[in-house]
């Protein structure tokens, strides 16, 4: 499992993981350069700079997005999440989300992008979500952070 790239997001405080690797084919991808699974870095050569990250109290939360985090191997992707002490988001484009990532996350934001269908505010979260499909679940992880 590959770490294509880390960054910050300055309005919700979150550091932002996009995984590289997705199998599906999704009309208006958001990032088609992440399909390819080889893309990036593997994600334990990134642990010890994840967790220096995460020492700052400007990262309450810890996105994981793709490619799609659901394709990755399900035990790499529990040991990423397992490294971090903030609340944990996952980003899926999938509704049959894995009770076992489920349990272990804060937050999950399922559903795939319909360019046909219109985005919108999730107000609870102060959110926009890129079509009306998507839901915001809250996880069975109770948040650290």
């Amino acid at each position: 499992m590959n770490i294509a790239k880390m960054q910050f997001n300055l309005q919700h405080r979150a550091l932002e993981i996009y995984l590289s690797g997705c199998k599906r084919n999704c009309k208006g991808c958001h990032n088609p350069q992440l399909k390819d699974f080889e893309v990036g870095v593997e994600y334990k050569a990134k642990l010890k700079e994840l967790k220096k990250i995460l020492e700052s109290d400007l990262v309450k939360r810890v996105w994981i997005l793709g490619g799609e985090p659901l394709d990755q191997p399900q035990d790499k992707l529990l040991d990423l999440i397992g490294n971090v002490e903030k609340e944990v988001w996952v980003w899926t484009s999938k509704y049959d989300l894995a009770l076992s990532i489920f349990k272990v996350v804060d937050y999950v934001k399922l559903g795939e992008y319909l360019e046909d269908r219109p985005g919108y505010l999730d107000e609870e979260h102060n959110i926009n979500l890129a079509s009306n499909n998507q839901i915001i679940l809250k996880g069975g992880r109770k948040c650290t952070n």
